[in-house]
């Protein structure tokens, strides 16, 4: 940021104006008294929450439509042809009894989302992360492609097409070629 973009208004506020997106104005300084009261309510209010009769049957719901329509929209890029609700329902079975390669893709999906969901951890810490490690990608493409007959693509192992070997992704209206 050039250095004639910014601006101090006070002991505690800055000014600064961006190319883009206009003006903003930091403020480095608070009155602890002056917030308090809005702390309350915001606390209150997530009392009154976290007590609303069947919330977690509620939140039970919510994440698994989220999963559905997760898994539905990546198998869409990689070719599959499962509607949204068709996709929650092959959620919704034991993967081992699942057979077929386009519903075990479903079913691995799942298995990676909720990998990382677990690795994560329960709370949300954005500057606490680390940076995503070659192993890491190996443990989730083994995750997606476990059981798969895709020729060319083991689980957990690179691509090593020859010279010229083309890989097809997904389908006409989804997908690419490499």
């Amino acid at each position: 940021m050039a250095e004639q973009n910014k601006t101090w208004t006070g002991e505690t506020t800055l000014r600064v104006e961006t190319f883009k997106s206009g003006v903003f104005t930091f403020q480095t300084g608070f009155a602890p008294g002056k917030i308090e009261p809005f702390v309350d309510r915001v606390n209150d209010a997530q009392s009154r929450f976290n007590n609303i009769p069947g919330l977690p049957d509620i939140v039970a719901t919510l994440e698994a439509e989220v999963l559905a329509s997760s898994v539905y929209s990546t198998n869409t890029i990689e070719g599959g042809t499962f509607t949204e609700q068709e996709t929650a329902d092959i959620l919704d079975k034991d993967p081992e009894t699942v057979q077929k390669t386009e519903e075990r893709r479903l079913t691995n999906l799942k298995a990676a989302i909720r990998w990382v969901r677990k690795q994560s951890g329960e709370t949300f810490s954005p500057n606490a992360g680390k940076a995503i490690e070659f192993e890491t990608l190996k443990t989730l493409h083994t995750l997606v492609s476990d059981g798969l007959d895709e020729n060319g693509n083991p689980p957990g192992e690179l691509r090593d097409n020859q010279h010229g070997q083309t890989t097809f992704v997904g389908g006409s209206s989804h997908g690419a070629r490499y």
